[in-house]
């Protein structure tokens, strides 16, 4: 499927939880563990720019050590932030389709522009369920969580009700329930 890239969209916000969130001390310590090539990545970040895959990756695996002490669902939370400042700042346009239905719809597109080298299929789209796939994506756990997060909270912001997320990590299926 090609190289494995992020969009700078899906980097910066994640950065901004941490220093929102836990301040810029945890930030620079998270960053300072991260492999000197990737560390000089987040001196000059761009929405517009893409990265390495790897980057996102390692930065939410260093999230689930520093702040959920080794419990990859922390990074739920950040994933649920993301899909807030996204949404709400870059992409509002997917916000204006109104409904689950239409958003869902859009999915690969909208995948599309936060990541290359990895596929988002809808494998089932019935009356309150969806069941998405994320094929070929080659990241740590942690950063698969925050995608949950991520959809939960998008879900939420297109206007569906009670959202819950499973996720079948092994499989990166995404189970998504709501009213």
């Amino acid at each position: 499927m090609g190289e494995q890239l992020v969009k700078g969209t899906g980097i910066i916000p994640v950065r901004e939880y941490i220093k929102e969130k836990f301040g810029d001390e945890t930030l620079k310590k998270i960053l300072n563990r991260m492999p000197k090539e990737y560390q000089e990545y987040f001196e000059n970040l761009f929405d517009v720019q893409w990265y390495p895959l790897e980057i996102l990756s390692t930065l939410y695996t260093l999230i689930t050590e520093e702040i959920g002490k080794g419990d990859p669902k922390v990074c739920w939370e950040v994933g649920r932030y993301t899909a807030e400042y996204g949404l709400n700042k870059i992409y509002k346009f997917f916000l204006r389709l109104g409904s689950i239905k239409l958003f869902v719809n859009k999915g690969h597109a909208m995948y599309s522009t936060y990541y290359k080298g990895s596929e988002l299929k809808i494998l089932k789209y019935e009356e309150n369920y969806i069941e998405i796939q994320i094929i070929g994506i080659k990241t740590s756990d942690s950063h698969l969580y925050s995608i949950g997060g991520w959809m939960e909270k998008a879900g939420e912001l297109v206007g569906a009700k009670n959202v819950k997320v499973e996720i079948d990590i092994k499989d990166v299926i995404y189970k998504i329930h709501y009213d």
